[in-house]
């Protein structure tokens, strides 16, 4: 973001940078995420408080739409393309809902369930599996206070099926996944706050039929 405006950096094949105006609305691409769809660059990004996304053509000219008219959402946003168009997953700003947003049919259409908090969205097939954290309850507190738990939403690319299941406690105020055979492997965080100290580590996380769950790191500080 410069200025007042949201701009995306390209390098070409010789190694110059060139820098291209998507939006000059005042608020745009506080939260944004970038993929290349269908041989496309495309962002999304929150402008006005409402979810955007933007493709460029073969002559830079960017094109953008509103995916989420909904006004109050767009933040932590990630995308990932499935199916030759891209996904979208995003929160509102108490992080009380995940908003999942993509192209169905040459439409944008948006499906809700509980939860938002730090998503990360991995495609593998005709899927899509969101990782997302629980609502913290008191945003201003986050990170200060235990994680209230992790969430799995496994996704049809047509939307037509979501499946929100919360699958740990004291997590999800972090997590990073990728593809990984039929699924995903994650790294998600643990974060414990009590009278009795401050507890947390890093933990492996692979799905199949059963999710299986490594500890990578603990600690305790006490």
């Amino acid at each position: 973001v410069f200025a007042s405006y949201f701009k995306v950096a390209l390098r070409s094949a010789d190694g110059t940078w060139s820098i291209e105006e998507v939006s000059d609305a005042l608020d745009a691409g506080r939260s944004c995420a970038i993929e290349v769809v269908n041989g496309q660059l495309t962002v999304a990004y929150n402008e006005d408080g409402k979810l955007r996304v933007a493709t460029r053509d073969n002559v830079g000219t960017w094109q953008s739409t509103v995916a989420d008219p909904f006004d109050g959402f767009a933040h932590d946003i990630e995308m990932a393309p499935i199916n030759g168009v891209p996904m979208v997953a995003h929160r509102d700003a108490m992080s009380t809902t995940l908003r999942i947003s993509s192209l169905v049919n040459g439409q944008w259409e948006t499906v809700s369930a509980l939860g938002g908090l730090r998503s990360s969205i991995v495609a593998n097939g005709d899927a899509a599996y969101i990782l997302h954290g629980a609502t913290p309850g008191d945003m201003d507190k986050l990170d200060a206070n235990s994680d209230p738990g992790l969430y799995l939403a496994e996704v049809s690319s047509d939307l037509t099926s979501v499946a929100n299941t919360h699958i740990r406690g004291i997590s999800g105020g972090g997590q990073a996944a990728i593809a990984f055979n039929d699924g995903f492997v994650a790294l998600t965080r643990q974060h414990n706050r009590s009278l009795f100290g401050t507890f947390g580590g890093l933990h492996l996380v692979v799905s199949s039929d059963t999710l299986s769950w490594t500890p990578i790191m603990e600690y305790d500080q006490g």
